[in-house]
């Protein structure tokens, strides 16, 4: 999404303060909500309620109000959240968590940009994070994430160059390196519940 539309979305949401709206309220653990809680409520309300039509630009909204507060995480998340690590196909755990005792969701976003939480190395402030949006006939949404770093070869400004993925191998226009993760939503008919943390390891 370009730069300028995104700030639109979270300028819009900043403005409209619909904490008691049909998706609901929550008080953070210990106490009342904080500013950047209040915001992440707000802008996930105002891709939700009984007028949405569950389009990708609605979830987008929703996801990026998702990311920037651990009370709205909670939330807006199943009773039961599954973490599931598979390896060539293969299953290798799963394991059932609450929304409480839930912990590394590994999306963030920094100055309009999607980056990991944990860098593959540590320290590095020019990993990013590719992520791709599928939704199924229900409404239900997958977001794929893998990492990125950018080349430099551009023409400055806000354009960091073209996207390589983790072996160094320029990324085709349009395509996407093979995931990492996974995270599930699902629909509820007028909003959304992250329901699964699914990890795929690589083979060395």
């Amino acid at each position: 999404m370009p730069v300028s539309s995104l700030r639109t979305l979270m300028l819009t949401a900043l403005t409209q303060v619909l904490l008691f709206s049909a998706c609901g309220t929550v008080q953070a653990a210990g106490g009342s909500l904080d500013e950047t809680d209040q915001f992440a409520l707000s802008q996930i309300a105002s891709a939700c309620g009984e007028n949405a039509t569950q389009s990708e630009d609605e979830f987008t909204t929703f996801f990026q109000g998702f990311l920037l507060s651990e009370a709205a995480r909670r939330q807006h998340s199943t009773p039961e959240i599954h973490r599931t690590v598979y390896s060539s196909g293969t299953m290798l755990s799963d394991t059932v968590v609450s929304p409480e005792t839930y912990s590394g969701f590994p999306v963030q976003m920094i100055d309009y940009a999607y980056k990991p939480v944990e860098p593959a190395k540590a320290g590095d402030e020019d990993e990013y994070l590719d992520l791709q949006f599928n939704q199924s006939q229900t409404g239900d949404f997958s977001v794929e994430w893998a990492r990125i770093h950018y080349d430099g070869q551009s023409d400055g400004g806000e354009d960091q160059g073209n996207p390589i993925d983790a072996n160094g191998n320029p990324i085709p226009e349009g395509a996407h390196p093979d995931p990492e993760g996974q995270l599930l939503f699902q629909s509820t008919g007028s909003c959304w519940k992250f329901s699964a943390d699914i990890r795929f390891k690589k083979n060395n």
